[in-house]
């Protein structure tokens, strides 16, 4: 599942209010490098988990334990950079997960 949408550079201001609505339903909780961490207002009643974004690859990261979901298109060497980076901001992540959706 990609998560850039190019064909919205076309609409125009049309893009502001979707690049709005985007990020209300796609709360970004750190950028580091080119990663993108975040989750989906959608995702309540799932596990604690991160969603990882960088260019045209995804990843998603159950967050206790951190472990692995799944992969689409990040090397192994890119997805233990990822994985570091998910240990070290474990709390914060849990932390902000159960402030959005009141668990």
């Amino acid at each position: 599942m990609p998560q850039s949408y190019p064909w919205l550079l076309v609409y125009g201001t049309r893009y502001q209010f979707l690049m709005r609505y985007t990020l209300k339903i796609m709360p970004t909780l750190l950028r580091q490098g080119p990663y993108r961490f975040y989750f989906y207002s959608g995702d309540v009643g799932e596990p604690h988990h991160i969603h990882v974004d960088a260019g045209d690859s995804s990843a998603k990261f159950w967050l206790t334990p951190v472990s692995l979901h799944y992969n689409l298109g990040f090397s192994a060497r890119e997805l233990r950079a990822i994985e570091r980076v998910v240990l070290q901001h474990q709390k914060k992540f849990v932390e902000a997960w159960n402030a959005y959706f009141g668990t």
